[in-house]
């Protein structure tokens, strides 16, 4: 335990019991008493990311020579940083003032860590101090609904690759719209990307890929990885696995990180009509991988996509028994998109995919998304659907959606507010300031605050009533989304 990613420049002693892991990655309960050892004695400050289910409580830290400091506890998951007491050894003794139960759990349970890092000095004290007061004002501007925002968003959502290896693309791929709406500026993903990007990245809990590439394809993956992990921020990146050769797993192993591999078929014949022959490749890379990372404290997160059509849905149970063989940690559900550009009818393998034919209607999904929880819990497969995401909503007397205040997709078509949006608040020319100003005035114009002040009413904007993949949207069961479907008809 004292290698892995939760901590950082500190060891456990005591007081914790197995580490655990959820869609976010892997965390650890520690009891009411826990302790831990300095790496570096001569330390003076903490960062915590930590869990708390009472309502509020207190974290008193002792050193060995008697000197206390005191953390107040929220709750919930918040960041917390510590200037350490003065001590007389490098052993750090911690205590929970309250104890609160947790359902279903009859351990002594204090608090669930996520990271706990022995921070190098003053610098980098207050570059996280700072970082927490940016998601602490973020978060007050969301619930205010202010339409022009004083903070960053948390949540940086980028293209990673521009490029595929799979040709022709697969049968439902918007490659050639992509194509023909990609600017010509040149974002390329690399470690001087997210410096360019400046508070944007500095501010970010959480970067995720949203491109229509292969991130395996980029050429400095390896070491843009490895920095924003680092940095200590969550990071997904969504492969369709084929290229997840053993000289590729170094890029992901032991990091604490969400890894997508797309796979909407149970068979060979099936993903051949989908994508590609290649499906044996792709399973047995997958095998190759979870195995492996077993041995590097069982992350990254690896995470199946399922890409429901009225063509696969009924191979789903197939698909579950399949990913519990390869052994990954979750599944994820998601629908076919409705908007925008729809492709023709493509055959493969001697069947024509014809795309409007293959979108399920929203009551479809209901029922099926349904049966998938039901089934996948008799199989014991850990199950994400895409509905989960309206959460925020069913929350009253905030803004209905939380995408435009926490989140920005800068894509090599435009800054988009939404991860459902396939329309662009603005395309992107090359800016004749630095990337950072250009996409702090973009993040506030005038695009941005229409949508943020119709969702601050509870109200779907004009922008989400043109996305009617989004499960607000669908859930909303809004006129437009019914005109879509006819005229695509």
């Amino acid at each position: 335990m004292d290698s892995h990613p939760i901590f950082r420049g500190l060891s456990p002693v005591a007081g914790f019991h197995e580490l655990e892991m959820d869609i976010r990655g892997s965390f650890i309960w520690a009891r009411k008493n826990f302790s831990l050892k300095l790496q570096d004695p001569a330390g003076q400050f903490l960062f915590l990311h930590i869990c708390y289910y009472g309502d509020e409580g207190k974290l008193s830290i002792k050193s060995g020579g008697g000197a206390s400091k005191e953390i107040g506890l929220r709750r919930g998951w918040n960041r917390y940083t510590c200037e350490l007491p003065p001590r007389e050894n490098d052993i750090l003794e911690f205590e929970v003032s309250k104890l609160v139960l947790v359902p279903g759990d009859s351990r002594e349970l204090g608090l669930m860590i996520r990271r706990i890092e022995g921070l190098s000095g003053r610098d980098q004290f207050d570059s996280c101090n700072s970082f927490i007061s940016n998601q602490a004002l973020n978060e007050q501007e969301f619930l205010a609904g202010k339409t022009v925002l004083q903070s960053y968003p948390t949540h940086l959502r980028i293209d990673i690759e521009s490029r595929c290896n799979i040709k022709p693309p697969c049968v439902y791929c918007e490659w050639d719209w992509f194509k023909l709406n990609k600017t010509s500026l040149p974002l390329e993903f690399d470690t001087k990307f997210l410096e360019k990007f400046g508070r944007f990245y500095a501010c970010a809990d959480e970067l995720v890929d949203c491109g229509h590439g292969e991130p395996l394809l980029c050429r400095d993956l390896n070491n843009v990885i490895n920095r924003i992990v680092q940095d200590g921020k969550h990071l997904e990146i969504t492969i369709n696995g084929l290229l997840l050769s053993e000289e590729k797993h170094s890029y992901f192993l032991g990091k604490n990180m969400n890894l997508y591999v797309s796979l909407d078929a149970s068979n060979a014949l099936t993903y051949a009509r989908l994508r590609t022959d290649k499906f044996n490749q792709l399973v047995n890379n997958l095998k190759s991988f979870c195995k492996n990372k077993k041995l590097h404290n069982n992350l990254p997160i690896v995470i199946i996509t399922f890409l429901a059509m009225r063509s696969n849905v009924r191979e789903f149970p197939d698909l579950l028994d399949l990913v519990k063989e390869i052994g990954v940690d979750f599944v994820k559900f998601r629908s076919l998109g409705v908007e925008g550009y729809v492709k023709d009818n493509v055959t493969r393998e001697g069947i024509q995919f014809d795309y409007r034919n293959e979108l399920l209607g929203y009551q479809e999904l209901l029922i099926f998304s349904g049966s998938a929880r039901e089934l996948a819990k008799q199989k014991g497969v850990n199950l994400i659907l895409e509905e989960d995401f309206v959460d925020v909503s069913r929350r009253q007397n905030v803004p209905l959606c939380s995408e435009p205040w926490q989140s920005v997709y800068l894509l090599k078509r435009g800054m988009a507010a939404c991860c459902f949006g396939r329309q662009t608040v603005t395309t992107i020319n090359a800016p004749t300031r630095e990337l950072e100003d250009y996409a702090r005035e973009v993040f506030n114009n005038q695009a941005f605050q229409t949508i943020r002040a119709a969702l601050a009413r509870r109200e779907l904007a004009d922008y989400c009533l043109k996305t009617p993949s989004c499960p607000i949207v669908k859930k909303a069961g809004c006129q437009r989304l019914k005109i879509l479907r006819e005229e695509m008809r």
